[in-house]
């Protein structure tokens, strides 16, 4: 008997508490940051996301971009942007209203195709909280797991119309419309045409060429996704990490198709074990390293392992008197047929992680159509002497996965605040990723703490002396910290065995105009501007160079290039100012410092610089204005007290000019000293 009595009220008041049991858990994470891993490449520095024009959206849909098969992923991520611009609320509130649409249309998915409003309910129930899931909705850039998976389950359901309306061939266009859909959210909705067999073989079609003629532009479009996708052809898989400022090789392993049949039964295993125990639970999973060209050892037991459960499944099946077995057969293939594309063996995964919680947002339906069918029949179990304890041990079951999954999930949400405690998590949970301390060294290099970055990268190091780019990061951030010599020990390093790499060369040319070697600095920044002609930083240190070389016209040269490629560019428009003012053309000059101080109000420099030109002009009151608001910023230049003091005494302020003078001189000025003994005594 039907545990809700075929009463749809009672079901969809059920579906409701779930929505808001879902709210509660995923609405406190409307207030976080972006994550600096995916959601810069589909966010931040996506330009396609901020033209929602016709044009914008004609690009979005059929232009090139850098995130192919992804396109209706990008659309709806350009319509947050024309709502919120760069806040993340709007994008996040956009993630859990489709999630919460998604589970609405997998309840109907449920309910249409077993007939039975409990399972549909039992299934959504613990779908909404699952902790695995949080990776995806919180994940902004996960928006497309979202995407896809409502589309998908819209093309069963029209699927599931078109067998229900005698085939009318209109739902039959409307399934492989949102079939088409999905897969434009998500490549990995490509296996949906196994499910429509599986849905006929639920439904007990008897077998006809029809079945076959009917599903022939899904398996179309399955073979574009496979000969386009898939590694069949591929012997090695070369394992590439993008991290939160760019595409590094941070180690290269091989991995042999024998080694990906292990790497396939370490992660099926994996899966199940989550599904079951979400514990512990955390972003990164490295793919293995290979020790005198082995696997680790677990990667072996887990094939047994795969071997033996297999074996027991098949017996049990066979043995297994129950009218459920089609249903937990559809259910076992389901999530069989979508986890399939990233066990690793037939489908080469480019990434950094051999298993992902993402990878389970759709395969884990059937996982939860084998645990609700089962916890459904103890529910409805009809021996009568056993029937209250069946029905109690069913309730303690699926309380037993709904509350670890909810109490987990609540918990690993609150890691997905910022990159910081992201990878603080990961870290946490497993101190041996090289990954995590790369980009928490990264996000306390962005957010200027210096040290703390420093000890992250070491860290990183440590574990992965190979990973070179670790040691352009190191390098950058000792040239943050004026540790010049260990910054250029390791761009030395990094450049050696990735010598094309852009970050590295620009990073070292900086690194020699610190340290004031301006012919190899020179050189250094040819380079960068040679490998990367659109990097405005790297055109604007060479025009600051170029004015310690006293060549004023070549640094207005380069300058001009530098705010050409980036007119926000504060530090080249102040540069720029001091290259006029060096050849006497102040009026450029002033209008430079002005639109520095106009694009960054706290920036000290141009205060400083307008403050000189209008005491070599003997506008000294206008002058010692602008030296106060450099002073007040903490402009760390001791000639700008100095300077003022000269501007003070120009003024008869004698009192005040040797007030300046002292302090100029306890800072290091020689020239304060005879200031004050000519002027002071």
């Amino acid at each position: 008997m039907n545990f809700f009595n075929n009463k749809k009220h009672l079901a969809y008041f059920a579906l409701g508490l779930i929505l808001v049991t879902t709210v509660m858990i995923y609405y406190p994470t409307r207030h976080y940051e972006f994550i600096d891993f995916d959601d810069h490449i589909y966010i931040t520095n996506n330009e396609h996301i901020r033209d929602l024009s016709p044009h914008g959206i004609i690009n979005i849909l059929f232009g090139p971009t850098h995130v192919q098969g992804t396109r209706l992923t990008i659309l709806s991520l350009a319509v947050d942007y024309a709502i919120g611009g760069l806040n993340p609320s709007v994008y996040r509130m956009h993630n859990i209203f489709l999630y919460l649409l998604g589970m609405v249309v997998l309840f109907f998915f449920i309910r249409k195709l077993f007939q039975r409003y409990d399972l549909a309910i039992l299934v959504v129930g613990l779908f909404a909280v699952l902790s695995t899931h949080v990776e995806s909705v919180v994940w902004v850039s996960q928006r497309k797991d979202m995407l896809y998976f409502l589309f998908y389950f819209l093309a069963l359901l029209a699927y599931l119309k078109y067998l229900e309306k005698n085939h009318n061939v209109k739902w039959l266009l409307v399934a492989f419309l949102f079939f088409f859909l999905s897969f434009h959210a998500k490549v990995a909705a490509a296996p949906l045409v196994v499910v429509l067999f599986l849905v006929d073989y639920y439904k007990k079609r008897p077998f006809e060429w029809k079945m076959i003629l009917e599903k022939v532009p899904f398996i179309l479009f399955f073979l574009f996704y496979s000969i386009r996708y898939s590694g069949l052809d591929t012997t090695m898989t070369s394992v590439i990490y993008e991290d939160a400022e760019q595409v590094k090789n941070m180690t290269t392993v091989y991995y042999t198709f024998t080694d990906r049949l292990f790497m396939g039964a370490y992660a099926l295993l994996y899966y199940i074990r989550m599904f079951f125990y979400p514990h512990p639970i955390y972003f990164i999973h490295p793919y293995p390293e290979k020790i005198n060209d082995a696997l680790p050892q677990e990667y072996y037991t887990s094939f047994a392992i795969k071997l033996m459960i297999a074996a027991a499944v098949t017996f049990l099946f066979f043995k297994l008197k129950t009218k459920n077995k089609r249903q937990l057969l559809f259910g076992l293939l389901f999530f069989l047929v979508n986890i399939g594309l990233y066990l690793h063996v037939l489908v080469d995964i480019k990434g950094i992680v051999i298993v992902a919680d993402r990878y389970t947002y759709v395969a884990y339906v059937g996982l939860l159509i084998i645990t609700a069918s089962i916890i459904a029949q103890l529910f409805n179990s009809r021996q009568r002497f056993f029937k209250t304890w069946m029905l109690r041990l069913g309730l303690l079951l699926y309380a037993i996965l709904f509350i670890q999954h909810a109490v987990v999930a609540i918990k690993y949400t609150k890691a997905w605040q910022n990159d910081k405690t992201l990878f603080t998590d990961i870290i946490e949970k497993n101190i041996n990723i090289v990954y995590a301390y790369n980009n928490r060294g990264t996000y306390y290099y962005n957010n200027q703490e210096f040290e703390k970055a420093l000890a992250d990268f070491n860290k990183a190091i440590k574990i992965n002396p190979n990973a070179v780019h670790l040691y352009n990061n190191r390098g950058a951030t000792y040239v943050q910290l004026e540790m010049y010599e260990e910054a250029l020990s390791d761009l030395k390093i990094s450049i050696k065995y990735n010598p094309n790499d852009k970050a590295t060369q620009f990073n070292l040319a900086k690194c020699l105009l610190f340290i004031e070697d301006q012919d190899e600095s020179i050189k250094a920044y040819e380079k960068v501007i040679e490998k990367d002609p659109y990097n405005a930083d790297a055109w604007n240190d060479r025009g600051k160079l170029k004015n310690e070389m006293g060549l004023y016209h070549d640094a207005i040269y380069s300058l001009n290039k530098a705010i050409e490629l980036d007119a926000t560019n504060h530090l080249a428009y102040n540069n720029r100012g001091i290259s006029y003012a060096s050849i006497y053309e102040y009026d450029k000059a002033m209008s430079d410092f002005h639109k520095a101080i106009k694009l960054d109000s706290l920036y000290s420099d141009p205060y400083m610089n307008i403050a000189t030109i209008l005491a070599l002009n003997n506008y000294c009151g206008d002058a010692i204005y602008y030296y106060n608001k450099a002073i007040d910023l903490k402009h760390t230049n001791p000639y700008v007290y100095f300077n003022r003091g000269v501007c003070f005494f120009n003024l008869n302020q004698r009192e005040a000019a040797c007030k300046d003078w002292e302090k100029a001189h306890s800072l290091g000025v020689e020239e304060a000293l005879i200031e004050l003994q000519t002027n002071c005594n």
